[in-house]
């Protein structure tokens, strides 16, 4: 699987609002300072995103971004979807006496199914709550 800046890019800008969940709107470019993400690349990411339906946007002095729904209901393969497009990489051949097909068939459509499903079950929360964890335990206090 290869994920482009794009989908990288938009996926830790998304897990920079789902950990700032709530009422409030986000201006771009606090996130893309926030994330140190170039804000033209991210107004385009975020566009997408946008017309995709994860996202909720204002404009005005109050305006900006925010997740359209709950971290735990925006699921990881959403975003990647929208922003790569296919995010799988099987080798089709319509040659059914070609071994490469039964190659693809048995090895790289059964890898794909795996990936996607697991990406399936990842949400935005599940990034936060690692993130979260992973930052407490790091904390080292020093007297």
């Amino acid at each position: 699987m290869k994920v482009s800046s794009r989908g990288r890019y938009g996926l830790k800008a998304m897990t920079g609002l789902a950990m700032r969940f709530g009422p409030e709107y986000i201006p771009l470019k606090d996130i893309a300072k926030r994330q140190n993400i170039p804000l033209k690349y991210l107004e385009q990411i975020f566009s997408t995103l946008n017309k995709g339906g994860l996202l909720n946007s204002t404009k005005g002095a109050q305006g900006g971004y925010q997740l359209s729904d709950r971290p735990a209901n925006i699921k990881v393969i959403t975003i990647l979807r929208l922003l790569e497009g296919e995010i799988t990489e099987t080798n089709s051949t319509n040659d059914y006496t070609d071994v490469e097909y039964s190659i693809s068939q048995v090895v790289y459509q059964k890898a794909d199914d795996v990936l996607l499903s697991f990406l399936d079950k990842i949400s935005l929360e599940d990034i936060v709550i690692h993130y979260k964890k992973v930052n407490v335990e790091n904390i080292s206090f020093s007297i």
